[in-house]
């Protein structure tokens, strides 16, 4: 990128745009890009096109998923917008002109007016610390001595850029309300409960507490691959995108996060019961090869599969809250006054998997937060986890799941 290909903030809206593009094996991926947009004044037509800035997305973030790279944008497209809204106040006329306590001013701004949380505010330092690195690099910031940027390395080895952004408040972080970990001891009446209201993602619900996955992962496995087992009964899913549905523009919500192999446990056969059952009464209209499928037959989206877990949750709680003991009715009270969704599923299984090994690249793998290559000298110690975690079930109240093992048996479905 040249210094004269810089656009002067103050005559642009930027904006995250979207481009698809070929990898070398033919597979289409989405990339952010950053783009400007105006009025044509003539014939009020708007006039859009690609920033020279996307370099800094597309270097830094174009092997990452859509997701990641669509976060870093939005954060750089406010920053570039609000020196095009305050350029005066900022005396600013172009990006070569940018100062470090324009970046200051922004952080400030996004806490007093914007009122965002204090980790929100940390999430932009982030990303414009990283920005000012690549204009410094580019010699695009004339202003700025690249001694402000200082490199460090963390104790994993990890190299950074520290901030250079100096007397940014960070406005106090409200309380969470947010439900991360399942009561376990109520799992089993909550897979009963999905039989009966929403059977279509009883088995993704026990893919997610007992694999980690995430909903975007969940609807994107197949009816072939979701067969394969290991030796001890467990499935191994192969997580990735499939993009089952070609009428659905956005597929954000459906995306998978992080392609990898995954294992599902399968704790008292239940989930070779699940499968089993899934297979028989659900099934493809529309020639895809989707494991999970809606009402009419089509692959399901990972925003109809929240659907689908939101009745789940209501009917949970009005089971609990209505024929539960004291105890019960507690639980259903706290889960009704706080926000949980199908990513409880994920929480709770890294929840159980953390209190059964002290190693944290074992719990990293097994989330699936890794290269598998660089946690394979751990995957031994996965039997003894998998085997505690049996026993966990074992000690449960198992009046529910049963029943669905027996009819499973009976050949009743």
């Amino acid at each position: 990128m040249k210094k004269n290909n810089v656009l002067p903030v103050y005559k642009y809206e930027f904006f995250t745009d979207v481009i698809w593009i070929d990898d070398w094996y033919g597979t289409e991926k989405k990339f952010a890009l950053i783009s400007v947009r105006k009025i044509n004044k003539e014939s009020g037509a708007i006039v859009k096109v690609i920033h020279p800035l996307s370099e800094f997305i597309l270097s830094k973030y174009g092997n990452r998923n859509y997701n990641t790279m669509k976060k870093y944008a939005d954060n750089l497209n406010a920053f570039l917008n609000y020196l095009h809204n305050y350029a005066k106040e900022l005396d600013i006329t172009t990006l070569s002109g940018l100062q470090l306590s324009h970046g200051n001013q922004f952080l400030n701004y996004l806490g007093k007016e914007k009122k965002v949380s204090g980790k929100t505010v940390r999430g932009y330092e982030r990303t414009l610390t990283r920005f000012y690195v690549f204009l410094s690099e580019k010699g695009l910031l004339p202003e700025i001595p690249p001694e402000k940027f200082v490199k460090k390395e963390n104790q994993w080895g990890i190299k950074y850029y520290m901030s250079p952004f100096n007397g940014v408040v960070y406005p106090p972080s409200a309380e969470t309300k947010k439900e991360h970990i399942f009561p376990i001891q109520y799992f089993p009446l909550l897979m009963e409960i999905s039989i009966i209201v929403a059977p279509r993602i009883t088995l993704g619900i026990y893919m997610q507490f007992m694999g980690g996955l995430r909903n975007g992962e969940v609807v994107n496995i197949t009816r072939t691959q979701a067969s394969r087992r290991i030796g001890n009964g467990d499935f191994t899913i192969t997580v990735k995108n499939r993009k089952f549905r070609s009428d659905i523009k956005d597929h954000v919500s459906s995306e998978v996060k992080r392609e990898r192999t995954q294992e599902i446990f399968n704790i008292k056969n239940w989930l070779t019961t699940l499968f089993e059952d899934h297979k028989v009464r659900f099934h493809n209209t529309d020639g895809g090869n989707a494991l999970f499928v809606n009402s009419r037959g089509k692959a399901m989206t990972a925003k109809s599969y929240s659907q689908y877990f939101n009745k789940v949750k209501s009917a949970f709680c009005d089971y609990l809250k209505g024929y539960g003991d004291e105890d019960d009715i507690v639980v259903a009270d706290h889960l009704r006054t706080v926000d949980w969704s199908t990513h409880i599923g994920r929480g709770t299984f890294t929840n159980m998997i953390a209190e059964r090994t002290d190693n944290p690249f074992l719990l990293a793998f097994k989330r699936g937060d890794t290269n598998p290559q660089s946690a394979l000298p751990y995957i031994a110690k996965t039997a003894r986890i998998r085997k505690k975690i049996e026993q966990t079930f074992s000690n449960l109240n198992n009046e529910y799941m049963p029943r669905l093992v027996e009819r499973r048996k009976n050949n009743e479905y």
